[in-house]
């Protein structure tokens, strides 16, 4: 017990100046009550002072239950705090008051550490969740102050009418700096709901220090918004529309989703390393990787544009419109079937897995391509059985930031891996320019042909056959000409293919009217072919005259054989070998005449002589 007397060490000298008092409001008493109520006041100034300050974001609710984790919420009517938050993140809460207002309330807390979950690291924390419920409390349901801001729900939001529950959050380090040299802004996001658990909390914090060094927000939903693991590209989806439906210089410009058996090693290694140069891939929406199983959508950046968007609904939605389709692993079954479909397979580019989807590996072991190294980004723990109990092996190397594993990326191998990897892209890009270029040519071919024929046999085809055709080739057109194809050679493969078929009964009809003139083609050839083969009239002066007209015969021959034989080139060409197998057979006649006439005259000198 403490020393009462004058000398006592502990209380000062002047609150014992007069002898204590048994009274209710004895002088002691009273200087102690206001000596308190002065510490108070000054530690809540200064608290003021030193935090940081948060900026009003507007979140979404999305559904109406939250998880219980180590870092928790305690929500009672207009009382909102957050307890365990990591120190240094804005957290943007999404509750529902008495009177049923939604509103989103923003606070921050200071610099340093993550705190240890579940319990307030200082006596100033305390203070500070106490007097923000004091505020809230005072300025009531539906007041405006620089804390509160209305909802835009893209979502439904269900909550009862007198608690408010906290459906997401997003831990923003308030720090904006992207990265040396990079200019495109990059959040996450993942989820983490259910009972407490403290190993994915702690991997969770991992993060934090990653978001800290290069200014990217943590969006973390911590209610299930859909049944099954189908919350998951719902809220993907969500966040992506969120981000859309910002300025175009405040939004998003890549979403890196990351499940919560991820494990950041390297917080020094930005996203941006990984993303596609700018320009040159804008037409690539999404970075995947494979394990042995196929796609493995555990880390995957995504960009935030309407290709995203569709690519998330047809995720959302696959289940219910192809029924049929086998799911092995649910949604990551839908999202491969449909990344490898031609509407979307050109916005996606397989990446090594290592870069930032890497699995657990040991330096005694021999690394695998897919395994992480000293310096990688993170380690991701898909399929592990004894998943937590690695987690936690993982874990305490991570927290211990051993600089062996904290390596700065320029010192990494990653620089030349990534350099490396876009040049052999660029390769396999030009090829795939070329071969959008060939099948462009040949689609091109089949029209122009198509719409020739169309107008050259249009007397001799059915009015119906041919409108539907032209209706074809129409179609075929707006394909070619769609700026959004010009990355799929596929697309220009399957049109072509399509007309093709779609051009078959013309191509019959063609054929039905183009028998006779066959025919007659086919008579000409054998007839003047007899006369070419002659031997006695190959011995006369006729070369020049007959090399004419058997190489208007090849000519003749190669048009009749065609598939579909022009009509009028048809027509000219066995013209042309009738005419000149007329100059043939004149000249033959003479020659043949010329030769007879000389022969008897040759005949009569030898009588001549004879008879001498």
């Amino acid at each position: 017990m403490s020393p009462r007397g004058r000398g006592s060490p502990i209380i000062p000298q002047w609150l014992l100046s007069r002898p204590a008092s048994r009274g209710l409001l004895s002088g002691s008493r009273i200087k102690l009550f206001f000596l308190a109520l002065l510490c108070m006041g000054l530690a809540y100034t200064a608290v003021n002072l030193w935090s940081v300050d948060s900026s009003i974001v507007d979140t979404t609710a999305a559904d109406d239950g939250y998880g219980e984790h180590a870092n928790s919420f305690r929500t009672s009517g207009h009382e909102t705090s957050y307890v365990g938050r990591p120190a240094g993140a804005a957290l943007i809460e999404t509750t529902e008051l008495n009177n049923g207002t939604t509103t989103n309330k923003t606070t921050a807390s200071g610099g340093g550490r993550p705190k240890k979950a579940g319990a307030h690291s200082t006596w100033t924390d305390k203070l500070t969740d106490k007097l923000h419920a004091w505020t809230s409390w005072r300025h009531g349901a539906g007041s405006e102050n620089s804390t509160t801001v209305s909802d835009s729900t893209f979502f439904e939001h269900v909550t009862s009418s007198d608690t408010g529950r906290i459906s997401y959050e997003v831990l923003d380090p308030g720090v904006k700096n992207m990265g040396e040299g990079s200019v495109q802004r990059v959040g996450k996001c993942t989820i983490l709901f259910g009972a407490r658990n403290p190993t994915y909390e702690r991997a969770l914090q991992t993060h934090m220090a990653h978001n800290e060094a290069h200014g990217y927000p943590l969006h973390v939903l911590r209610t299930s918004m859909l049944d099954d693991v189908w919350s998951k590209p719902a809220y993907i989806l969500h966040l992506l529309l969120a981000e859309l439906a910002k300025p175009a210089e405040l939004r998003l410009e890549w979403l890196l989703w990351v499940d919560a058996d991820t494990i950041i090693l390297n917080p020094l290694i930005p996203v941006e390393v990984f993303l596609p140069p700018m320009g040159e891939w804008d037409h690539i929406h999404m970075l995947v990787t494979n394990d042995w199983n196929g796609l493995n959508n555990g880390v995957f950046p995504v960009r935030v544009s309407s290709w995203s968007v569709t690519l998330f609904s047809a995720i959302v939605a696959f289940r219910y419109y192809r029924p049929d389709a086998r799911l092995t692993f649910r949604d990551q079954s839908a999202m491969d079937l449909l990344i490898q479909d031609e509407g979307f397979k050109e916005g996606v580019v397989y990446a090594p897995q290592r870069w930032f989807n890497g699995y657990q590996g040991e330096h005694n072991e021999t690394l695998a391509p897919h395994q992480v190294r000293r310096g990688d980004l993170l380690v991701h723990f898909a399929g592990v059985g004894n998943r937590e109990e690695r987690m936690r092996y993982w874990l305490e190397r991570a927290e211990t930031h051993d600089p062996s594993w904290e390596v700065d990326v320029k010192h990494t191998t990653y620089p030349m891996e990534v350099k490396d990897f876009w040049a052999g892209e660029r390769a396999r890009q030009a090829d795939r320019n070329r071969e959008i270029q060939t099948v462009r040519a040949e689609l091109e071919e089949l029209i122009q042909k198509t719409e020739s024929r169309l107008i050259e046999f249009r007397p001799k085809l059915d009015s119906k056959v041919a409108e539907d055709v032209k209706v074809k080739i129409e179609a075929a057109i707006e394909v070619m000409d769609d700026p959004k194809n010009k990355m799929k050679p596929g697309k220009f493969r399957q049109t072509l293919e399509r007309l093709r078929n779609d051009v078959r009964p013309i191509d019959e009809k063609i054929k039905e009217a183009n028998k006779d003139l066959v025919k007659q083609a086919h008579d000409v050839i054998f007839e003047v072919e007899v006369t070419t083969l002659d031997e006695e009239l190959r011995q006369l002066n006729v070369a020049a005259e007959l090399a004419d007209v058997e190489s208007r015969i090849a000519r003749l021959k190669e048009e009749t054989y065609r598939e579909q034989p022009n009509e009028s080139v048809l027509k000219d060409l066995m013209d042309q070998v009738k005419s000149t197998h007329r100059v043939l057979k004149s000249k033959a006649k003479a020659e043949y005449e010329k030769k007879e006439a000389k022969k008897k005259e040759e005949e009569e000198k030898n009588k001549e002589t004879q008879a001498r």
